[in-house]
């Protein structure tokens, strides 16, 4: 009783979900070294 799984993954959805994933990082990295949070008056 051998059981194979497969998963199939369509490239259109990993390509998306890729973009989308870096857009936000490089809009997070970009808002961060625009305005970091580390600089406290002092």
């Amino acid at each position: 009783m051998e059981t194979n799984t497969e998963y199939k993954f369509e490239p259109i959805w990993v390509s998306t979900l890729s973009i989308i994933s870096l857009v936000m990082v490089c809009g997070f990295l970009k808002a961060f070294i625009k305005r970091p949070s580390y600089d406290v008056p002092a």
